[in-house]
């Protein structure tokens, strides 16, 4: 943040590797991981302990995803990946020193890669250092991106959603 002018930078990544086993004795695994990256930026205003910014930005997404069945050995596997230019807005309150509540939405896609994208977020955020804070909260990220025709054919339609925690770098 420089004045009331800032950006971020939000990496976050998930790998699930669910396996069973099938009363016939046939092991089915399935592993996909998918990286976000979001590069935004955004214009604040202060009032008191409160600070609303208005954020602009692109959310990169890219997942990969694995089946393997054994025996007999058979294998397949999928990626994609896209961008979604996105809007939305964060509401900061400073508590206490040290402390804050944040919530935040937005909204995107819009067509150019999901059909439609949205995220919503609240965190409790920590400062004890004047460059490091830690925050924990529950986040949900909704996209809804299709790709491809026929066999050749991609659709990612889904609610990530769940328990968050970070580190906040600032300066």
């Amino acid at each position: 943040r420089k004045g009331c002018w800032g950006g971020i930078i939000d990496v976050s990544y998930m790998n699930l590797g669910p396996e069973d086993t099938l009363p016939n004795g046939v092991t089915v695994g399935v592993d996909i991981t998918s990286t976000i990256v979001e590069l935004d930026g955004f214009y604040g205003i202060r009032r008191d302990t409160h600070l609303f910014d208005i954020i602009a930005g692109l959310r990169y997404s890219k997942q990969e995803t694995e089946i393997d069945i054994s025996p007999p050995g058979l294998s397949a596997g999928v990626d994609a990946d896209w961008w979604d230019p996105l809007v939305g807005g964060r509401w900061t309150w400073g508590f206490s020193p040290g402390w804050q509540l944040t919530s935040r939405a937005d909204i995107g896609g819009f067509g150019v890669g999901s059909d439609v994208t949205w995220n919503a977020s609240a965190l409790v955020i920590w400062q004890p250092w004047k460059h490091v804070a830690f925050g924990a909260g529950y986040r949900a990220l909704y996209q809804d991106y299709e790709d491809g025709e026929g066999r050749d054919r991609y659709k990612f339609d889904a609610t990530i959603h769940g328990p968050i925690t970070g580190i906040n770098f600032r300066w």
